[in-house]
């Protein structure tokens, strides 16, 4: 089973999220949540699959804040349906960034250090398999 990334945005775990682009990838269906979060990381082309929603602190990128945009490119070419990221790092994205997820339609959340990973993954999944 599937449910949109809007309807995700009403879970519990989602209620501080913060939606910084996408605003018109919301009907994008999610069936499964994916973690990005290497040290680092060349090429994450093919490491996700189409349909999972995925959730990041962007650690690959902490000092290098030009990752984030192949990284990025890299999850829309893989069909990913939203990225969530935890602002440990990053409070907000480079404008390119930003511009391309918009121009493809890729909504990209900020939550804080009050939203666990696990409780997203349980609470996502637990509304996924209901």
């Amino acid at each position: 089973m599937s449910i949109t990334v809007l309807e995700a945005t009403k879970l519990s775990t989602f209620k501080n999220f913060k939606l910084i682009v996408g605003h018109s990838g919301l009907d994008r269906q999610v069936e499964k949540i994916g973690i990005l979060d290497y040290e680092f990381i060349s090429n994450i082309h093919g490491q996700f699959i189409p349909g999972e929603f995925v959730i990041s602190s962007l650690l690959f990128a902490k000092d290098h804040p030009e990752r984030i945009l192949s990284a990025v490119t890299s999850l829309i070419e893989d069909g990913v349906s939203g990225l969530a990221i935890k602002n440990i790092y990053y409070n907000t994205l480079p404008q390119e960034v930003l511009e391309y997820a918009n121009a493809h339609s890729f909504p990209i959340f900020i939550f804080d250090n009050t939203v666990y990973f696990e409780d997203i993954i349980t609470e996502l999944t637990d509304k996924l398999r209901s």
